[in-house]
């Protein structure tokens, strides 16, 4: 509420029958109302500025907050990626590795097995080169007893062919070096003694059966 204004009489002066005042003798108070009311706008502003810096700053900082998060996840993402890849790297490595021992194994497996059928077909030839080496030395052994049976008992016909057989079969139960060279030599030294005599292999067999009967 506004100030009353109070007059100094003492210094009203008359002219003309009228009494006048000097405007600055007049002690009128000041209307501050008007500059209350800028201060206060001016305030606001001020407030509303600082609100505004405020909320700019918050935003501010949202933003780079979201930018931070979104970084940190594409970071992330380039780790899972690179770690997925450095995974698959690896397994690709053992898978190869793995593989490189298996075609090894295989390779091995495959070298031992042509160096064990080498080993074995070079045993089996000393075998049969020692059991033709046997045979032959066998069959020249029993040629030596035969040699005067033939020289006494021809073979010309079948009658003295199976004379001359039974001959020898009576040689073979009295003879156990011929019973042992016989039983080992079995149906392959019975043919080498066949042939030079066109002995026939079946009655050839039958100084093999005499042999393995009385050994």
């Amino acid at each position: 509420m506004s100030e009353t204004p109070k007059f100094d009489f003492s210094r009203i002066r008359l002219g003309n029958g009228a009494g006048r005042f000097k405007a600055s003798e007049i002690a009128l108070p000041k209307n501050n109302v008007p500059d209350t009311v800028k201060a206060s706008e001016i305030d606001k502003q001020k407030t509303d500025a600082a609100d505004a810096v405020k909320a700019s700053e918050v935003e501010t900082q949202k933003t780079n907050a979201a930018d931070t998060v979104k970084a940190s996840e594409i970071e992330t993402q380039k780790t899972d990626a690179a770690d997925e890849v450095k995974t698959s790297e690896i397994e690709t490595q053992k898978t190869d590795a793995a593989d490189t021992v298996k075609a090894s194994e295989v390779k091995t497996q495959k070298t031992n097995a042509a160096d064990t059928v080498k080993a074995s077909e070079v045993t089996t030839e000393k075998t049969n080169s020692g059991e033709q080496k046997n045979l032959t030395e066998a069959a020249k052994e029993i040629q030596e007893l035969l040699a005067p049976l033939k020289a006494t008992y021809p073979t010309n016909s079948d009658y003295e062919k199976q004379v001359f057989v039974n001959k020898f079969r009576e040689e073979i139960r009295t003879n156990f070096r011929v019973q042992k060279l016989l039983t080992t030599g079995g149906m392959d030294l019975i043919k080498i003694l066949c042939e030079p005599s066109d002995i026939p292999i079946e009655m050839g067999k039958k100084w093999l059966e005499t042999a393995k009967l009385y050994q």
